[in-house]
């Protein structure tokens, strides 16, 4: 039995639940919420962490863009990156983990993750360089382009603003 503890629409009708089973195993699940659809409150899709570790972090912050979902996930040494998954359900790789973006800088005591957003064809991802100093690092989010999911720069605040989050 699951349990769950996060739950959100997604506007093309797509419900999200992030559960937890009985053994620790963190899944997300996608059902369908649109009334007009002949699959209306069917599970269309449940997804597992790519990358288990325990305890997991996997779908604590996640967005949709298009038609994909971006997941977080941390591994045990506390890095975060992210899985972009296919949620087209006319794709022919519909469900699968398309694409790993991970931290260009792996700095100990960094903040990689703490904010993102995908727009316009753009991966937004907040991170401190350690000593507190904000960065924001800018990855291609076009999934037909050769460089999706390539870091295409790094802005760097050295006095973010007060929560020290630009995003």
């Amino acid at each position: 039995m699951a349990v769950y503890d996060t739950s959100a629409v997604y506007s093309p009708g797509v419900l999200y639940l992030k559960g937890v089973d009985s053994l620790g195993i963190t899944r997300i699940y996608l059902y369908d919420v649109n009334p007009s659809s002949a699959t209306f409150e069917d599970l269309i899709l449940t997804i597992s962490d790519p990358d288990p570790v325990s305890p997991t972090k996997f779908g604590t912050s996640y967005t949709f863009y298009n038609n994909y979902l971006v997941l977080n996930d941390e591994n045990s040494f506390s890095d975060t990156f992210y899985h972009v998954f296919d949620i087209n359900r006319s794709s022919a790789t519909f469900g699968s983990s398309i694409k790993k973006i991970i931290n260009p800088d792996l700095v100990a005591g960094d903040d990689f993750g703490s904010h993102f957003r995908v727009m316009n064809g753009l991966f937004l991802v907040g991170d401190t360089d350690g000593a507190g100093n904000g960065l924001l690092h800018v990855f291609d989010f076009n999934p037909v382009n050769i460089t999706f999911g390539t870091l295409i720069d790094t802005f760097d605040f050295p006095s973010p603003p007060e929560n020290g989050y630009l995003i």
